[in-house]
């Protein structure tokens, strides 16, 4: 192979490496707008998977108006009486916020789904780079970027959450940085690793984070074994520690956090128990057949349930990106640039080196003991460690691009050769995809044959032509046993004629490698069925049928909203609401009676409307408000919902009346969409809302007496009981609180009025002054990072009836001031930067006084 071919004596110039790359990137950035054309073009909107909308969406929400009220607030009473959004592992407040927060509130949706998009190209341009390095071919380089940018994995990904689908970003970044580290040009790179590996420690989502750390140790160890040099091992352990210290307070933070958290599926599974989280997480070795076809197991998870099958399909095998790549990858296991077993010689180790990333990442899916080496490893957190496959994702493309580049001829063709050769590979490249996708397929009812009849030729041209953007949509419910009617024999027809199709080009390629022009023609073809496999895959995820449903989320399936649909409210609209429900004094729920709403509406509902909720959707469920006595369909591993409610009768009042819930909204489409429904002319004034038959808990009061308990445990003993029957009771914590204190009950008085004000993380309370102490008890969520102060003096606030949080009052005091005062917030931020900043210099003067002869190799291996 030629990677850098000069054109003969007398045809027309090349295009220059610059415009080359400047082509490949523009035209990835045209192809992921293809994909996201209708949300581009304004027809509709990306709202993507219903993680997104209950989420990312909710926080970005709730960070914007922050940015819009010139100050981030970390406190966000809208879910589980409130949390900690600084600590949140998938997120953190940054600039893509800002952009966000500069637009007008009611173009919010469509302005994440623009960033959505962008973050999209950047994947693909990411790629572009690394991949052009390692294999030296743009053209590869280029198809390898479509193939990753495409992936299932960041199709999904970027349908979720913005700063998760950003590590896949970051990894061929990083990956390029270091490969290109060399004694004589290493400064730069040094600083690229350093800002790069921040960028990911203080804002990405810190699993996969986790994940394209442990690529990057395992990248460089190799190539500093590989290089005989400890250059890149220095290099990088150097960034680490300066990334480490600047991104200490957010992994700091967010583990104090997870110390307030409970996931839970219930109180009698032991999440520490391998073997039943295991079992509970639904793994399947045969989910990796899902690499080689996304119609195995059902191609989106509504198709999937139709078909009755148990494939974790969100959570699993989502290397996926074409049926052709993984034929690609396993023929080179056995030749490998034109030898066979090449790959094992050691010119080649690079590659051996992604194959073993590669092998680790289907281990974690094929075998149990290597899944439980990563849950030991991420010290028994029940992580879904099938996500390591982000690792591996960037080097399966990697091993792709390479094959691809082998079948370039090594001769110069002319270039009018190459494009009269091109535009007949295109040409081959579409009949073939027509061939595999189109002719095989039964027309109308999805299921496959070995080809059309005489009789139905007109129909299956048709759906052959069809087929070229988009896939057949699924029945709504199919029985078990017809399961493999429908979908398997024409997924596994697809997957031996793909493997059939690279066998041929592969073996006519070797066998005609004399034959430059049509080297040039099997080059370009391969490459085209490439990128246009993939892009067919993300067509189907994006825009399919399943995603523009009059109900949001059908079948848990992403969606396209309209025009007009979860538009933000206007702050006359949220303040109507708000006293509608009495927000600055009360809580409220939120129930289903029908099914045109998913499960979880209240996270979405909760921000949209800025309510304050008890309900939520997050990392975990607050540890304290889940020892309260929910039932097993309220409380989750991450939530709290009334989704499945269909009544307001239904609902625990007491429970809720304790915590300070007063009403009961009936969750409607008018409502979640922000959309008055047929025949409705106003959203507020159509909603049906219950006041709780049970006494309401107040916001704010003085406790008339205190009873004070060593822990949380006493402290649930004391609060609430269950009779026999099941009937739960609660105390009255106005009457009587419940203290966890290590001091003993003080003489209180409950005389006086009080005046709070509320301003995220901040409150202000005026009371009148007494005589003697009061226990002052706000019913709002307890944690450990809010502190009070009141006459130039520092306040105790204590744990009060399990989950609300009080603090004695001294005597003669009249104002009192809480704050939130999170690890992570902005003194620590700008303290341990100036850290990082400092170590970085400290580091870059140490590694240019011990590399000069550091490396015997300065160029990348390969």
């Amino acid at each position: 192979m030629n990677p850098n071919p000069v054109e003969p004596s007398g045809t027309r110039p090349r295009l220059s490496p610059r415009g080359s790359v400047l082509l490949a990137l523009t035209a990835l950035a045209t192809l992921v707008g293809t994909i996201y054309r209708e949300h581009l073009l304004g027809r509709s909107l990306f709202i993507g998977n219903f993680d997104r909308l209950s989420s990312f969406l909710n926080t970005l929400q709730f960070q914007a108006d922050g940015w819009k009220a010139g100050s981030w607030a970390a406190w966000d009473d809208s879910m589980f009486m409130g949390r900690n959004t600084f600590a949140l592992p998938f997120t953190y407040p940054n600039v893509l916020n800002r952009f966000v927060a500069a637009l007008p509130p009611q173009d919010l949706y469509w302005a994440a789904g623009y960033i959505s998009i962008g973050l999209a190209v950047l994947a693909g341009w990411s790629a572009f780079l690394f991949l052009q390095d390692v294999v030296a071919d743009r053209f590869a380089a280029f198809v390898g970027a479509v193939l990753y940018q495409f992936s299932a994995l960041a199709v999904l990904k970027v349908s979720q959450n913005d700063m998760s689908f950003a590590v896949l970003i970051i990894i061929p970044l990083l990956l390029w940085l270091v490969r290109g580290l060399s004694p004589s040009r290493w400064v730069w790179r040094f600083v690229g690793i350093c800002l790069t590996l921040l960028w990911l420690l203080f804002f990405c989502f810190l699993q996969k984070a986790a994940y394209a750390l442990l690529l990057l140790g395992a990248y460089t160890l190799f190539l500093s074994l590989h290089r005989r040099s400890w250059q890149p091992l220095a290099v990088v352990t150097a960034a680490g520690v300066v990334a480490a210290i600047g991104a200490f307070p957010r992994i700091y933070g967010i583990v104090q956090e997870l110390g307030q958290l409970q996931r839970k599926i219930s109180p009698k599974f032991n999440m520490q128990d391998f073997a039943a989280v295991y079992k509970w997480q639904n793994h399947h070795a045969v989910d990796v057949l899902r690499w080689f076809s996304d119609g195995l197991f059902g191609r989106y998870y509504g198709e999937m349930m139709s078909l009755k099958n148990i494939i974790n399909i969100t959570e699993g095998m989502l290397l996926f990106t074409g049926t052709l790549v993984p034929f690609l990858v396993l023929a080179g296991l056995v030749r490998w640039r034109a030898q066979w077993f090449g790959l094992f010689r050691p010119a080649h180790r690079e590659f051996l080196f992604f194959y073993a990333v590669i092998a680790v990442a289907m281990g974690v899916l094929v075998s149990q003991q290597v899944y439980g080496f990563f849950f030991y490893l991420f010290l028994r957190m029940d992580f879904t460690h099938s996500r390591i496959i982000i690792a591996a994702l960037p080097l399966i493309c990697a091993v792709a691009a390479a094959q691809l580049a082998l079948i370039r001829p090594a001769e110069n063709i002319s270039a009018g050769q190459k494009v009269s050769l091109g535009l007949l590979a295109l040409l081959t490249a579409g009949t073939l995809q027509w061939l595999l996708a189109g002719l095989l397929a039964r027309p109308g009812t999805g299921a496959w044959m070995l080809g059309p009849t005489w009789k139905n030729w007109g129909s299956v041209l048709e759906a052959g032509v069809k087929s070229l953007f988009g896939h057949a949509a699924a029945p709504p419910a199919i029985s078990p046993e017809k399961t493999l009617v429908y979908l398997w024999p024409g997924a596994v027809q697809e997957v031996l004629a793909s493997a059939l199709v690279i066998v041929v080009l592969l073996g006519c390629a070797w066998l005609l490698r004399r034959r430059a022009g049509f080297q040039w023609w099997a080059y370009v073809t391969l490459g085209a069925l490439l990128v246009f496999g993939s892009w067919r895959f993300a067509n189907l995820q994006v825009n399919g049928p399943q995603v523009h449903t009059d109900r949001p989320f059908a079948d848990n399936n992403s969606y396209q909203a309209k025009p007009g649909e979860f538009t933000p409210p206007t702050p006359v609209e949220v303040a109507r609401l708000h006293a509608r429900l009495e927000n600055d004094e009360y809580r409220s729920v939120s129930y289903r009676s029908t099914e045109t709403l998913p499960l979880f509406t209240a996270p979405h509902v909760g921000a949209m409307w800025r309510l304050r909720q008890v309900e939520g959707y997050s990392s975990g469920v607050p540890w304290r408000l889940a020892r309260l006595p929910w039932t097993d369909d309220v409380l989750g591993l991450r939530t709290l919902t009334y989704g499945g409610y269909g009544e307001p009768s239904d609902l625990p009042w007491k429970l809720l009346s304790f915590l300070n819930v007063k009403y009961a909204i009936r969750a409607s489409p008018a409502l979640y969409k922000n959309t008055p429904g047929r025949g409705q002319t106003d959203v507020i004034d159509s909603l049906e809302i219950q006041a709780s038959p049970e006494p309401v808990v107040p916001r704010v009061f003085f406790a008339r007496a205190v009873r004070v308990v060593p822990d949380a445990d006493a402290a649930v003993a004391a609060t609430w009981r269950q009779t026999a029957a099941g009937e739960i009771s609660f105390i009255d914590p106005v009457a009587e609180s419940v203290l966890e204190s290590s001091a003993p009950p003080p003489v209180l008085t409950s005389e006086g009025k009080i005046t709070a004000v509320f301003a995220g993380d901040t409150i202000n309370v005026e009371v009148t002054p007494a005589s003697a102490s009061r226990l002052l008890v706000l019913n709002e969520l307890y944690h450990p990072d809010w502190q009070a102060t009141a006459g130039g003096q520092s306040l105790a606030v204590l744990p009060a009836n399990v989950v609300m949080r009080a603090v004695v009052v001294p005597a003669g005091i009249g104002h009192l001031t809480f704050t939130f005062t999170p690890f992570c917030r902005t003194r620590n931020v700008l303290l341990f930067g100036a850290g990082s900043l400092g170590f970085a210099v400290i580091f870059l003067f140490a590694l240019r006084a011990l590399l000069p002869g550091a490396g015997s190799r300065p160029e990348p291996a390969g």
